[in-house]
């Protein structure tokens, strides 16, 4: 068991609508062997027992902070807890999630006098339950230290280093920013400038987060247009920033990425990122295969024909 003598670290639950999940992810919390924990849970207007939940579980523990808002969104909600967080590290957690019980103290033994640590993580079916104490063995092999973090973030399908949860940070990497409010993938948004801060990660790849896949959840929906329009935007800030930093490979293999979405029919011929790429940027990409070169040309001279090629392609499929 960790004394109370270790640094605190605040715990932050958005919560938005979610009595069927919360109460096992609270207990998992309070459970957890690192027991110098400030948990600052923040009701983010949900219209179920949501909050009276909370209101119960402060009542039980005396190292839970609740807060009560009008909604606002995730955002807003994790920017909240940020602004009431007296820890030396942050913890994020989502409401309807599961975390082992060795989470806080294997992630706070591990980062060492690094900025930010991350752990695996595993992915369970919406009313599965996972069992949070299985005992853990660690190998050093399992440890690992990346001397560049923000290479992780080329790959845009690698998204292990890119969400809130599965971390522990130290606070004063969020002393200057927050994350952006009324956005899906807000995560998205952000993460290029936490890694900026942080010379060295720390990688358990060890899952002591459990994801809960969710029906109907903003993100679990890979159709959402606005979450696409979102992440797409992130990506262009991203390349944008490694471009600020003289990172032009990095920018270049994220230009890459962007091309390829740009093919699909969420990103409209209006939409403001789209119109920043030329044709010469499609042309001199040597990455993008004929078929995409030349549906994306189309859409850039000849938007019409490029919708009725889209709605050609969706009856075919039919």
């Amino acid at each position: 068991m960790i004394n109370t003598q270790h640094p605190l670290v605040s715990v932050i639950v958005p919560i938005y609508n979610v009595e069927n999940y919360l109460p096992s992810c609270l207990d998992d919390i309070l459970a957890q062997t690192y027991t110098n924990l400030e948990v600052i849970l923040v009701n983010d207007g949900s219209r179920d027992s949501s909050a009276s939940i909370c209101d119960d579980f402060a009542k039980k523990d005396a190292r839970i902070k609740v807060i009560h808002q009008e909604n606002a969104g995730v955002s807003a909600a994790r920017n909240t807890g940020l602004d009431h967080a007296n820890g030396m590290y942050i913890s994020f957690i989502d409401s309807d999630d599961r975390v082992h019980n060795q989470f806080i103290e294997l992630l706070h033994y591990y980062i060492g006098s690094n900025k930010l640590i991350t752990c695996g993580y595993e992915l369970f079916d919406q009313d599965f339950e996972v069992n949070p104490t299985n005992p853990i063995n660690i190998s050093q092999n399992e440890i690992k230290h990346l001397s560049d973090p923000l290479k992780k973030l080329v790959d845009i399908f690698d998204i292990l280093f890119v969400v809130p949860w599965n971390k522990l940070y130290a606070k004063s990497l969020f002393d200057q920013i927050r994350y952006p409010s009324g956005r899906v993938h807000e995560d998205e948004f952000l993460i290029h400038e936490i890694l900026h801060q942080v010379d060295v990660s720390c990688y358990m790849d060890i899952p002591l987060y459990y994801y809960r896949r969710r029906a109907g959840s903003i993100t679990a929906d890979e159709t959402n247009a606005a979450g696409f329009v979102d992440k797409t935007e992130a990506i262009y800030n991203r390349r944008n920033f490694f471009i600020d930093l003289g990172r032009n490979d990095d920018a270049s293999a994220l230009d890459s990425a962007l091309l390829k979405r740009f093919v699909l029919p969420t990103i409209k011929n209006t939409n403001h990122i789209w119109s920043q790429y030329s044709l010469r940027d499609i042309y001199t990409n040597d990455t993008l295969g004929f078929s995409t070169r030349l549906i994306l040309l189309i859409k850039k001279k000849c938007y019409p024909l490029y919708v009725a090629m889209v709605k050609i392609g969706r009856k075919l499929s039919k």
